[in-house]
């Protein structure tokens, strides 16, 4: 099985690819395919990833809205830092955009769910190295302690949409959405080029 890594992918199926292995880790924890020890490493570690990526790139898109500068340092690993400009900028792009109050309620509530996440993986991983290494790697002490798993994906699973379907909280109901419409993933709607090569531009540091 070969794959070409040369071929451009858009922002959006970045993201969603990191979903989608996220998944098929947790399918195969459930199904009893892979340990908990064997799934736990990787499976934080790619969630973490998702959400510095996914926070950087609506960044960058409310950004677009907004003129407001809050969190487009895409240098920073720092989540508790990239969740408040999330809030910062979509707070000031529904402002402009005249976003229904109901609309605003919706995506505070997805809000406050990313925070739970955030606080554990500042907790057990702050520079976003900790799961990058087995051991300590200069003053970043490796994860300790035990974590729920099962628990951690579920607060995922649900929390992740505020980063995938950010467009739709702008113009659309979220429980409408059509899953199909890959355009309105996360990037993918102000992604002007659609490669992925200018995407990289946008979420340096990563």
């Amino acid at each position: 099985m070969t794959v070409d890594l040369d071929k451009f992918q858009s922002y959006s199926n970045y993201l969603d690819s990191y979903k989608k292995s996220i998944r098929h880790l947790y399918d195969g924890l459930t199904e009893k395919k892979i340990t908990a020890l064997d799934a736990a490493f990787p499976m934080l570690f790619l969630m973490r990833h998702f959400l510095e990526i996914g926070y950087k790139g609506n960044i960058y898109h409310l950004a677009k809205t907004s003129d407001v500068t809050d969190g487009l340092n895409d240098a920073t690993h720092d989540l508790p830092t990239l969740h408040t400009a999330f809030k910062i900028q979509f707070t000031a792009a529904a402002a402009v955009a005249n976003i229904s109050k109901p609309k605003t309620k919706e995506f505070n509530k997805y809000h406050r769910k990313l925070g739970g996440l955030v606080k554990l993986f500042d907790r057990i991983d702050r520079k976003g190295i900790a799961f990058r290494y087995p051991s300590k790697k200069g003053s970043t002490k490796s994860p300790q302690g035990t974590i729920d798993l099962e628990k951690t994906y579920q607060d995922f699973d649900e929390a992740k949409e505020a980063l995938i379907y950010l467009e739709d909280f702008m113009v659309g109901n979220l429980a409408k959405f059509d899953q199909k419409k890959d355009w309105i993933l996360a990037g993918g709607i102000w992604n002007d080029s659609g490669t992925w090569q200018d995407d990289k531009k946008l979420i340096g540091g990563i």
